[in-house]
């Protein structure tokens, strides 16, 4: 029911600064493969961010939430 890291770390690491946050998928079965990513944006941004980070040839591209 939470992501990982939790609600509470993401504003953490946001209030000390943080603000690359990469989105992925730990599934241990297909069925699993991208479970709630219609919701982390909306998690994200009541944890303070706007935007989450895309690499491209090991650089970083921001992207709006």
């Amino acid at each position: 029911g939470h992501p990982n890291p939790t609600e509470e770390i993401l504003i953490h690491y946001r209030k000390l600064g943080g603000c690359g946050i990469t989105l992925g998928s730990d599934a241990h079965e297909p069925r699993h493969m991208g479970f709630s990513f219609d919701t982390i944006g909306d998690t994200l941004k009541r944890c303070g961010y706007s935007e989450y980070v895309v690499f491209e040839g090991r650089k970083p591209h921001y992207l709006p939430l």
